[in-house]
């Protein structure tokens, strides 16, 4: 996004307080920043929310006036991604993915896959070549914020790669209720569980602090799933979220989702392919193996 000169973001400074635009920390104004040296080289902290840099200096903040939450921004400046470091054929979740294929040349993994019949090290290469291309893309050519995370064989987690299955986030302002949100899924197939990552929970929390975390995954428990954004396709700025049925998403649990998250419109769907198999992934998903998670 365009440069804001400092003036316009910050009202005034009274002490060791800084007295900002509400609008510039939340929403689709968000200001992001860069931290230069003395010699004028960037440093390691570059595209960094300006309200946590402030907090970091040690400013105190105060805002003046409203944040405008009728509309909210449907993309946004940072992802998280796991890097395809133990990325393979997944036995478990090919019981129901037709997409995925166990002959040689095949794409590979729960979105789609290479299959145990090639060569577990040449699918991960070419793998790693793909997501090594799409961060320098997101990274430099782009300029997100881009935060990374490996996973190893002995997690038992060849599909950690989709961690937009497990959760998502959501701001303040796109649901309107001055909560920033975190939402845990349900999983169908037990070794995607196994995703679900603590260290990558807190360290979602450090950098961005969320005020209500919402757990769908008891569900578990009950054979009920709804896989993410694996299954649901989100208009965030019009409150419309669709959703693809299947036996990994089920619509009392998409419901619920959309109540608690006040969405305000509900549109399920169910697609087959030529052979009348589920097709459970929602076009707008990123294809092969290169799927990250926004956050909001």
């Amino acid at each position: 996004q365009p440069e804001t000169p400092l003036d316009a973001l910050f009202r005034r400074v009274e002490g060791n307080t800084v007295v900002l635009d509400p609008a510039c920390v939340e929403g689709p104004r968000l200001q992001l920043a860069d931290v230069y040296d003395s010699h004028g080289a960037i440093t390691s902290t570059q595209s960094t929310e300006l309200q946590g840099l402030l907090r970091s200096l040690g400013f105190d903040l105060s805002f003046e006036g409203a944040v405008d939450t009728s509309s909210h921004a449907q993309s946004t400046n940072e992802v998280l991604m796991v890097a395809p470091t133990a990325f393979e054929f997944n036995t478990v979740t090919a019981e129901d993915n037709y997409f995925m294929s166990s002959d040689a040349g095949g794409d590979g993994g729960d979105a789609g896959g290479e299959g145990a019949g090639s060569s577990k090290e040449g699918s991960r290469r070419r793998v790693l070549r793909e997501y090594a291309g799409l961060y320098d893309t997101l990274a430099n050519k782009v300029g997100l914020n881009v935060h990374l995370f490996q996973h190893q064989e002995s997690h038992g987690t060849p599909d950690a790669v989709f961690p937009n299955n497990w959760f998502t986030t959501h701001g303040a302002s796109e649901l309107g209720s001055g909560s920033r949100t975190l939402a845990l899924y349900p999983l169908k197939s037990p070794n995607r569980r196994l995703e679900r990552r603590q260290d990558i929970v807190d360290y979602i929390q450090t950098i961005k602090p969320f005020d209500r975390v919402v757990d769908f995954s008891e569900y578990e428990d009950r054979a009920t799933f709804l896989e993410g954004t694996g299954c649901l396709v989100l208009d965030r700025q019009n409150k419309v979220a669709y959703v693809a049925l299947s036996e990994r998403c089920h619509l009392s649990l998409a419901e619920q989702w959309a109540e608690q998250m006040g969405y305000d419109r509900l549109v399920p769907y169910r697609s087959l392919d030529a052979q009348n198999h589920p097709v459970y992934v929602p076009l707008s998903t990123l294809p092969s193996h290169l799927t990250l998670t926004l956050f909001q």
